[in-house]
């Protein structure tokens, strides 16, 4: 099933730590999924892209509910994108709290390591 939802401005810090995202708004958002990290599919100008999708509180950071997308092979973030449409695949893990960013680091690495394993 595909979904919408409003791209809006995140805190930046996946960029900062070597892994940009598109944020999106949960309102009006209705996905029927439990917290965790997904591969999914994004849709940009009518191109299907592989992506790492985090649902949920970011617990390493400040435990706000976000929905985000790390777009694989894609690093053109200046994109001035207003709705963003995204199709969940698979279960990954589970959200994890982190002791460091460091650590956060090394286990989006395997996250994305798996996802291609998976699609590619």
């Amino acid at each position: 099933m595909i979904h919408s939802a409003k791209v809006i401005k995140g805190n930046q810090l996946g960029r900062e730590i070597g892994f940009p995202t598109i944020n999106l708004s949960l309102e009006s958002l209705n996905m029927d999924i439990s917290y965790g990290v997904y591969a999914a599919y994004v849709f940009i100008n009518s191109k299907k892209m592989l992506a790492a999708m985090h649902y949920g509180p970011k617990k390493s950071v400040d435990n706000i509910i976000s929905l985000e997308f790390h777009i694989l092979d894609f690093n053109d973030f200046s994109l001035n994108l207003d709705i963003l449409d995204f199709e969940v695949l698979d279960f990954i893990r589970p959200l994890i709290k982190f002791s460091s960013l460091k650590d956060l680091q090394k286990q989006i690495k395997l996250d994305l390591l798996q996802i291609r394993s998976l699609y590619e």
